[in-house]
């Protein structure tokens, strides 16, 4: 089911984007400190889009890094707490043993 809503948002940007760029094909000059190009507006869009999409992927896998980082840390933590539980559980076990031994049972 979930593949099928991705497949059917797919087709519908799809569209969008076809009839974006059906509805932007004048061409547009762009300045660039001492040089003019002439592009069509859609081909401007569309480079802008791609810059745009590159930078929040840069950011979000910086996102991601930090926090795959932070979960390794946890995962540490949380194997170090279960040897100390381990080494605690084993030193009661030992004392409840000569607990017994003592008291003759």
């Amino acid at each position: 089911m979930k593949k099928q809503v991705y497949i059917i948002i797919s087709i519908v940007l799809v569209i969008l984007i076809a009839l974006l760029a059906l509805a932007n094909t004048a061409a547009t000059d762009i300045n660039f400190l001492f040089t003019t190009i002439k592009m069509p507006l859609i081909l401007l869009i569309l480079i802008c889009l791609l810059i745009g999409a590159f930078f929040m992927f840069v950011l979000s896998m910086s996102s991601a890094m930090k926090k795959n980082g932070e979960i390794k840390n946890l995962k540490n933590e949380v194997e170090q707490t279960k040897r100390e539980l381990g080494q605690k559980t084993e030193e009661l076990e030992r004392r409840k043993k000569n607990a017994d031994t003592q008291l003759g049972r």
